[in-house]
């Protein structure tokens, strides 16, 4: 008689703790990237407004979205890629602190 013991118990998969601990070592690093990636993309909205906006646009109209983007939404995107970055540094400190 063979008897399977991953399938007598329920999430038998996660066993694997091999996998699991690098699935989850990608994810945090995905979140240091992501919250890398948040604030970056602020400055790279901030380019693209001062160099290609007033070649479609109004000087005016170019200016003002600008000024939005700073006086608005500057603070929206550099807060919550700054709450990633340390959620996610801080998952990655729990990681190494069990490993040593």
């Amino acid at each position: 008689m063979v008897i399977f013991p991953e399938r007598s118990r329920p999430l038998g998969f996660l066993s694997q703790q091999s996998l699991v601990e690098a699935v989850a070592g990608i994810l945090r690093l995905a979140l240091v990237i992501g919250g890398l990636i948040t604030i970056a993309s602020l400055y790279f909205i901030d380019i693209v407004s001062m160099h290609f906006l007033p070649l479609w646009m109004p000087m005016e109209k170019a200016m003002k979205f600008m000024e939005d983007l700073h006086l608005n939404y500057n603070w929206i995107i550099t807060t919550s890629g700054i709450a990633i970055l340390v959620v996610s540094v801080l998952f990655l400190n729990r990681v190494i602190s069990l490993k040593s």
